[in-house]
């Protein structure tokens, strides 16, 4: 089955930061998606997709 779980823009800005916080010995921050949101590909059936 093929499936993905992702979360929104946010999410690069958070890592780009990260990126950059770990080469400078920064803190961190963290990331919490929201909403989080699944999807699941069930082929010529369809596809189901949560939020939550």
């Amino acid at each position: 089955m093929r499936s993905c779980q992702y979360a929104t823009i946010p999410m690069g800005k958070v890592a780009g930061h990260n990126a950059a916080a770990d080469l400078l010995g920064l803190p961190l921050v963290g990331f919490a998606p929201d909403p989080y949101t699944t999807c699941l590909d069930l082929g010529v059936t369809g596809g189901v997709h949560t939020t939550g």
